[in-house]
């Protein structure tokens, strides 16, 4: 909504305290404003700063025209589609080297999958939001010439808080509290208690810090997304997210409040 600013007050105020105008400056003045220069006219360079205040105050009475700043409405529901890389991967393989140089046994590693996520968020107000992140990777790996495997699926509840917001900018942080879980068939093929350890199966609680997540929105429903964390299966992720259920607040002023 456009707002209109008249600045004949604020210059008023400015002439109220102005004292001691004498008659030869009121003189020029009209002469001036009128177009009807006189003798007591005098070039604009030259004259007292009394006569250059009220001139500007005659030609600034006039209202203007302000524009807010653009700004994006507010939607409180948001999916986003990712993938990511673990550092436990990169432990993994380096842990299977090395397991590889001390021992008659071998691993032999084909290939990792990403870290595929899907997560739903929304949005309690401007600042504050709820989501949860569902997650799933796959690891071709071989153990004595026998399919080993890999498959790992973790969920996680995230509290999210919005630090800063622009026209097309956003950066968060966010908790990652979930449940993991590792599924092979080690403990089938490998009877050493050292190495089922080592690589454990099961379930396990975690909770990851994302210190980094950054929205650059592309228009007014899709941006691009790079989550940077720690303390979580998922190291880093990039992927798109897509914002909907646009949300309109009572007021004008609501709206404003909570665009971004």
């Amino acid at each position: 909504m456009n707002r209109i600013l008249s600045l004949s007050l604020l210059l008023s105020i400015t002439l109220s305290g102005i004292n001691g105008i004498s008659q030869t400056d009121l003189a020029n003045s009209s002469d001036l404003v009128s177009g009807d220069p006189g003798k007591n006219s005098a070039p604009v360079m030259g004259m007292p700063d009394s006569v250059k205040t009220m001139s500007i105050a005659l030609l600034a009475n006039q209202d203007f025209e302000i524009t807010p700043a653009p700004c994006r409405p507010f939607y409180n529901h948001s999916f986003k589609f990712s993938a990511g890389y673990s550092l436990n991967t990169l432990r993994l393989d380096n842990s299977m080297r090395v397991y590889n140089d001390t021992s008659e046994h071998v691993f032999r590693i084909e290939n990792h999958s990403p870290l595929f996520s899907v997560g739903h968020t929304i949005a309690l107000d401007s600042t504050f939001s709820l989501g949860y992140t569902l997650a799933y990777a796959n690891s071709e790996i071989y153990f004595d010439n026998q399919y080993y495997g890999s498959q790992f699926f973790y969920v996680s509840l995230n509290p999210q808080v919005h630090i800063l917001r622009t026209y097309n900018f956003e950066y968060y942080v966010k908790l990652k509290i979930g449940l993991s879980y590792d599924y092979n068939h080690l403990r089938d093929m490998v009877p050493s208690e050292r190495l089922q350890n080592q690589y454990p199966t099961g379930f396990h609680m975690f909770t990851g810090f994302t210190f980094a997540g950054v929205n650059y929105l592309i228009n007014d429903h899709l941006a691009l997304n790079a989550e940077f964390s720690i303390w979580s299966p998922e190291t880093a992720n990039v992927g798109l997210s897509y914002r909907f259920f646009k949300q309109r607040q009572k007021t004008p002023a609501m709206d404003m409040q909570f665009a971004y």
